[in-house]
């Protein structure tokens, strides 16, 4: 959406911008996890191992299945959308 409504796409403000996002969602979730492990009296370490578990120890299928979670909440018509995005996986 910002760059529709910054005029026309540029790479660079594009990688810039993913980037960015990538980091301020990482960092809300890594505050969500250690909130809600404290919460509920889990051993954070446990909670990482079960999700490292989960994509097989590779980032890429922990993140490609947690985009597939998501799909419910999407109407027919965006869920292909959100599809169409599968291919930008946990960057490396």
């Amino acid at each position: 959406m910002l760059n529709i409504r910054n005029g026309p796409y540029t790479e660079v403000q594009g990688e810039s911008r993913y980037s960015q996002v990538w980091q301020e969602t990482a960092f809300s979730v890594t505050n969500k996890i250690k909130h809600t492990c404290l919460q509920n009296k889990i051993n954070e370490k446990h909670l990482k191992a079960i999700f490292k578990a989960l994509g097989k120890g590779k980032p890429e299928s922990l993140s490609l299945l947690l985009l597939q979670g998501f799909e419910k909440e999407f109407s027919h018509i965006s869920k292909g959308m959100w599809k169409s995005n599968y291919n930008v996986l946990y960057p490396k």
